[in-house]
């Protein structure tokens, strides 16, 4: 055992007793690495789908979160984890324990334990465990059927407890007795037939969120629910009641979201059912049994904010119109309106209830305002829709669309085995100019299915089932929007890509062609008759759905016709070889939100797929790009996984195996942006593939980089890069203000300079691959050699002695010894050991001095305690942030007098644990960084050179006079996200910063704005404060202030003196969002050329209310109450520079006249615009982008040749109105334009003859059909590049899901 122990330890250790020795014993366990099938992080521990069948024994002691999930883990013993006792999450899920095989020791033991997870074991009954501090526990998919009497009892802080499928028919009064601070208890998918009100009263007091779905409950009544006072949210959905009466919900009367979808028998509400819910604002009524519903039972909630009321059987006779007029008049956002058909009477089957189909049924009765609530009075004749654009609210460059070029599609034929259907069609997206007479066209709309063929033509009525469709309101995230892709039969350009067509568009793979075929339901129905569904899942129609089931496996059973499949929000950790094999007609395969990893998925995982289309494989922890994917895949989302780097040999089978493949996600994922960066950002900007989200592919590491977007990362890649396209930035000020030269510096300020040293660029390894370079590592005749990531336990021997850039990270190497090859590498300037495992004990203090000729040291993300060596003389940057540093002695970096820039952010450091004599001999250090740590106060004594110091999000809550002092060199300082208050910052704190340029207190506890600025300050941030009032020139003396923030305050106009800005004569920018504004202050400098009132109060703008602001260039008004009286036409008189105007989420009733000529970008959606005249949209002729979704235009909102006057508009966004048609003379220079989500029935063959340069077209959420596109309609778009027809995927990331609080 003496042996195991390190040299030193033994040293000090001589001579102790057995009992010393015992002693040390346990201390050799605590300090073991991670095990050896394990990742270790962040006193985190990841063993997930290792195929263990015991706990690992070498479990480091200062692990607070173990993930053991997906294994074949039996028992849990006492000595299983007696070193880490400080355990704070346990996840055991999916494995194979039993109640005999845990020990009570092996939990109680953890005094830290708060979240233990054994959902999916062999668990029979019910464990008496005493763990009083214990919050979450999940005992779910474990087979219990009963939890006996005062079986809780010891579990006092108990918060959240998931007892979901584990088979109880009943709740004794006792069965949650003792659970004194319970908030939440999920009971779903067990076999409750009542509302368990008994046992329920037990925990009345603190329950909050309560979850039965999925249980055959078959009634309510007012004792269903008493007495649960504090209940806010209430989810009893699938289950068989068949009705509510008034008294319901009167004993919670604090509920706030209700979800009743799936509830099939459900017919009848009581007009007043949720009357006594006063707090309700989120209701789910989709997936029900409703053929009508009252309007009253609506109305008579006050507060509701959001419902939905698709998948049900409507009967679309006069009943339906008061409902039809709610819907239209109601401020409620409703979601998936358009999904909301009728199925009876046939005539009005898959029609939306609030299309004009219902106008002659129902009158044409204009809905009545109401003042109900509250609400605003609106004009009526239509209503706005749910909001949901596409776009972004507030492009910052017209490159905001992404457009591709002309792509060559590789037809491929499509061949379905002759044991099931006799026939071999092709299975191209694209269709030529002119159809070739064997050309077979399909095209699939919601209410027909059409099979063309040399001329024929076949058309039967599409089946519209009163069963809902898959999902039921339990809604997973899908970040493809449309979710099948076909040629169709309409003329289309041959350049365009992709082509994007109703989900329902599956008829190719079912019937021979030239014959008529039944709608998509019955031929689905009819292939499935008699087909197996795995037990867990549920099978309809061709979809097949297996998720958040708590599989660990892939199930077996799966019928091989099977179109749709979803394997989503589970455990699964591996894709056997051939375990889809013959399922031949599958389209979509969704596994997101598992545990895969790239080890999981070996060859043959998508073996047999010879159809798949579109794989989702996002939120797992895959950490490359899978090699063998399925021939025809068009569509692979990667996204929110573990993936680094992307090198060119990794894409190279990508483009082999999967030809056809035309978009790739692979954003949210840590990207370390080194060489390899090079290969991803070539690969972001690629000719035949589109990944969307590039603004959301950042760098992770290494730290200068962080969080800056890979797109604009052009020093490192510029010499590998070809065919970039470059876009032009939007000619408004430089955003958002400042002129070029200040962004730049501000940017180097915040990030640092990237050392510009040439990438490696893997096609030249071919032929100038150094002989001696390690082995698996890479190397390039640049001194290049990269390691990374390759599981290395030690630094390589066989260096190449010419190595100039040496890159070791993301490896778990554990120590580096005096003699190691770092010894010899005198001409290396940049070594990366970032993200290894690497403790101040295990490096020599000796390791880095050999290296005179280092400049980089990157130590980030180890397990550093202390800075305990000794430095190269050189060296310039060294990064010690993501450690555990704890204490930093004096000197301690006196041996590296050359250090500029020193990176210790989120550590452990303290007040304490800083030397005064830390930072001696650092004369050069300009950037010292170190937020993120546990400081309450500014270090003493710092080098005078600093020209950077950050200490934001810290616990700082005041700052010492002298803490600042003879610091004159210091131009940016920020101590954001701290507790600093008033009295924290004393009157002369800033006296002798004479050279401050940047001023961060953002999110603190200020009341008021400090005083005694730095005169020469230019930013000056004071956002997320508690600032109520600015006194009369309360910047007078900050003359050379640029930007102002004061957003997120608590500021009122008549709070703000007229003479607060005076002086302020060079400042740009003003951001006063997210106050009390109820109008806009006077007094503004009129230098500003961006000012922001976001999300404010403001009613009106009288006349010359911003003439002084003649080089004003951006006014930002957007969700504020203005109305069309509050807007005048001399309401923006004298801002002849304005370039970009956002009015969006305001109450406009039609196009204000009087705005800016200069006016190039204007945001109008989501107001309710019913009319813009001739005169109004003439005053603005240069327009370059107009908005104006979701508002309530119609044809005869837009008078004819409106858009004329418009010559330059290039965007124009009219989705979410209700327009029958095209409009008719769009500008010539348009190239985007957006009109989905309205009520077009039609489109003209001349409807895009005077428009040749449009890119991008959007038009789903019509009621199209193939028949309504004339031939040649779209023939004229040379230049189209994407086309949407189809419906928008239901599926939505920003919709509450039903299955989480």
């Amino acid at each position: 055992m003496q042996a195991m122990l390190p040299r030193w330890l033994r040293r000090c250790c001589a001579g102790l007793g057995a009992g010393g020795w015992l002693l040390l014993a346990v201390l050799a366990d605590s300090i073991a690495g991670c095990p050896e099938v394990c990742q270790c992080s962040d006193r985190t521990v990841h063993c997930v789908g290792r195929q263990l069948t015991q706990v690992p024994t070498s479990i480091p002691a200062d692990t607070t979160r173990l993930y053991l999930q997906n294994n074949k883990i039996k028992e849990l013993r006492s000595r299983s984890l007696r070193h880490a006792q400080g355990i704070f999450l346990l996840n055991l899920m999916n494995n194979q324990l039993r109640n005999g095989g845990i020990e009570s020791e092996a939990l109680e033991q953890m005094s830290n334990l708060r979240g233990l997870y054994l959902s999916g074991n062999n668990l029979n009954y019910f464990p008496r465990w005493n763990l009083p501090y214990l919050e979450y526990l999940d005992l779910s998919n474990n087979d219990m059927r009963d939890i006996p009497p005062r079986s809780l009892d010891r579990f006092h802080y108990l918060k959240e407890l998931f007892l979901r499928n584990i088979g109880i028919t009943r709740l004794s009064r006792d069965s949650l007795y003792g659970l004194k601070s319970l908030e939440g208890i999920r009971l779903e998918y067990n076999k409750l037939r009542s509302i368990p009100s008994d046992a329920l009263q037990r925990v009345a007091s603190t329950l909050k969120r309560l979850c039965l779905r999925g249980n055959p409950i078959g009634s309510l009544d007012r004792d269903s629910f008493r007495n649960l006072i504090r209940v806010e949210y209430l989810d009893i959905g699938n289950t068989d009641i068949t009705h509510l009466g008034k008294d319901v919900f009167s004993p919670v009367p604090r509920l706030k979201t209700l979800l009743l979808s799936g509830n099939s028998r459900l017919k009848f509400l009581a007009p007043d059912a949720f009357s006594l819910a006063p707090l309700l604002n989120y209701l789910a009524l989709d997936a029900c049994g409703f053929e009508t519903l009252s309007p009253s039972v609506l109305t008579s909630i006050p507060k509701l904010d959001y419902i939905s009321l698709q998948y049900n059987p409507w009967t679309c006779d006069e009943q339906i119109c008061r409902l039809r007029s709610w819907m239209i008049i109601t401020k409620a956002r409703l979601r998936h309106r358009n999904k909301v058909y009728c199925t009876a009477p046939v005539e009005f089957r898959g029609a939306k209830i609030t299309s004009n189909s219902f106008n002659e049924l129902c009158g044409m009765a204009q809905p009545k305002t109401t003042t109900e609530n509250g609400w605003r009075p609106m004009p009526t004749t239509v209503a706005p829709k749910e909001w949901a654009p596409r776009q972004d609210v507030r492009p910052t460059s017209p490159a905001t669309t992404t457009t591709l070029p002309t792509t060559t599609v590789v037809p491929t034929t499509t061949t379905v085995p002759t044991t099931t259907l006799q026939t071999t069609i092709p299975a191209t997206t694209t269709a030529p100019t002119t159809t070739a007479p064997t050309t077979t066209a399909v095209t699939t709309t919601r209410a027909t299915t059409t099979v063309r063929a040399a001329g024929a033509e076949a058309t039967t009525p599409k089946i519209v089932s009163a069963r809902p469709p898959l999902s039921l309101g339990e809604d997973v995230e899908n970040p493809i929007v449309n979710s099948k892709e076909v040629g169709g039969g309409f003329d289309i350009p041959n350049n365009l890509s992709p082509l994007n067509i109703p989900s329902q568009a599956i008829d190719p793979l079912l019937g021979n062609v030239g014959n008529e075929i039944p709608g998509n339901d019955a031929i689905v129905n009819f292939l499935l008759t008699n087909q197996r569904c795995p037990d867990i899942c549920r099978c309809e129609f061709a979809y097949v759905d297996c998720s958040n089931v708590g599989l660990a496996v892939v199930p077996n059973h799966i019928p091989p016709q099977t179109f749709r499949l979803y394997l989503d929000h589970n455990g699964l950790v591996k894709i056997p070889s051939q375990k889809f094999a013959g399922m031949w007609g599958l389209l979509t395969l969704e596994l997101q939100y598992n545990q895969l990893t790239s080890e999981g998925i070996v060859d043959g995982s998508f073996e047999g797929l010879l159809n798949l289309k579109y794989l989702i494989l996002s939120k797992n922890h895959l950490t490359r790009v899978p090699e063998e994917l399925p021939p025809n895949l068009q569509y692979l989302a990667l996204d929110g996984n573990l993936i680094r780097s992307l090198p060119m040999e990794a894409v190279s089978p990508v483009f082999t195996k999967a030809p056809q493949l035309s978009w790739v996600a692979l954003h949210n994922n840590p990207w370390t942006c080194n060489l390899h960066v090079c290969g991803l950002r070539g690969f972001m900007y690629s000719n035949s593939i589109y990944v969307p989200n590039r603004d959301r592919l950042t760098c992770s590491a290494p730290d200068h980089l962080n969080r800056k977007r890979i797109e604009s990362i052009l020093n490192i890649c510029a010499p590998h890069l070809h065919n970039i396209q470059h876009y032009n930035k939007v000619p408004t000020t430089q955003s958002p203000g400042a002129s070029a030269d200040d962004l730049a510096e501000e940017e180097r300020d915040t990030r640092g300079e990237v050392p510009t040293y040439r990438p490696l660029d893997l096609r030249e390894n071919g032929t100038d691959l150094a002989a001696d370079c390690p082995e698996k590592c890479q190397c390039n005749p640049f001194g290049h050699v990269d390691c990374r990531n390759l599981g290395l336990t030690a630094i390589p021997d066989d260096v190449p002695h010419y190595a100039t850039n040496f890159y070791l990270e993301d490896n778990t190497i554990t120590r580096i010894p005096e003699n190691s090859v770092l010894k010899h590498l005198n001409k290396l300037k940049v070594l990366h050991l970032h993200n290894n495992f690497l403790t101040g004990d295990r490096i020599d203090k000796s390791a880095f001095r050999s290296l005179t000729s280092l400049e980089y040291l990157h130590l980030n993300g180890n397990y550093l305690t202390r800075v305990n060596l000794r430095l190269p003389e050189l060296l310039k940057y060294l990064y010690l942030s993501n450690n555990f540093l704890s204490f930093v002695k004096a000197n301690a970096f006196k041996e590296a007098p050359e250090l500029e820039r020193l990176y210790l952010e989120e550590n452990l450091l303290s007040d304490d644990s800083i030397s005064e004599e830390a930072f001696n001999g650092l004369h050069k250090l300009r950037h010292l960084i170190m937020s993120g740590n546990k400081l309450r106060g500014v270090p003493r004594i710092l080098p005078g050179s600093l020209e950077v110091l950050q200490l934001d999000g810290n616990q700082i809550s005041s700052v010492h006079v002298d803490s600042l002092s003879n610091m004159n060199n210091l131009v940016k300082l920020s101590l954001a996200n701290n507790e600093i208050s008033d009295e924290g910052l004393s009157e002369f704190l800033f006296k002798d910063l004479h050279s401050l340029q940047r001023l961060h207190l953002s999110n603190n506890s200020l009341e008021k704005v400090p005083d005694q600025l730095p005169r020469r300050i230019k930013f000056l941030y004071l956002d997320g404060n508690h600032i109520r009032k600015l006194e009369a020139d309360q910047f007078t003396r900050i003359r050379h202030l640029i930007w102002l923030h004061l957003q997120d305050n608590k500021l009122r106009a008549t709070n703000i003196d007229p003479s607060a800005f005076r002086g302020l004569r060079r400042i740009t920018l003003l951001n006063l969002s997210k106050n009390q504004l109820y109008m806009v202050p006077r007094g503004l400098p009129a230098s500003l050329k961006n000012i922001y009132f976001s999300n404010n109060k403001i009613v009106n703008l009288p006349p010359h209310t911003f003439s002084e602001l003649k080089g004003l260039m951006g006014l930002y008004l957007d969700h504020n109450d203005l109305d069309n009286t509050g807007m005048v036409d001399g309401s923006l008189y004298g801002l002849s520079k304005l370039l970009t105007l956002d009015l969006s989420f305001n109450y406009m009733t039609h196009f204000p006249a009087g705005l800016p000529r200069s006016t190039n970008y204007l945001y109008f959606q989501k107001n309710y615009i019913k009319e813009i005249s001739k005169r109004a949209i003439t005053a603005v002729p240069n327009l370059r982008w107009l908005y104006l979704q979701n508002n309530r235009l119609t044809d005869g909102s837009l008078e004819g040749g409106i858009f004329t006057y418009l010559p330059d508009l290039m965007k124009l966004d009219l989705s979410g109105n209700y327009l029958g048609q095209v409009p008719t003379d769009l500008p010539r220079k348009l190239e985007y334009l957006y009109l989905n989500d309205n009520d077009i029935k039609m489109i003209s063959e001349d409807a895009f003859k005077k428009t040749p340069f449009i890119r991008e077209l959007e038009l789903s959420d019509n009621p199209l059909s193939k028949f309504d596109i004339a031939t040649g309609a779209l023939t004229p778009l040379k230049f189209l590049r994407r086309l949407y027809i189809a419906d928008d995927d239901e599926n939505s990331e920003n919709e509450i899901d039903y299955y989480d609080y």
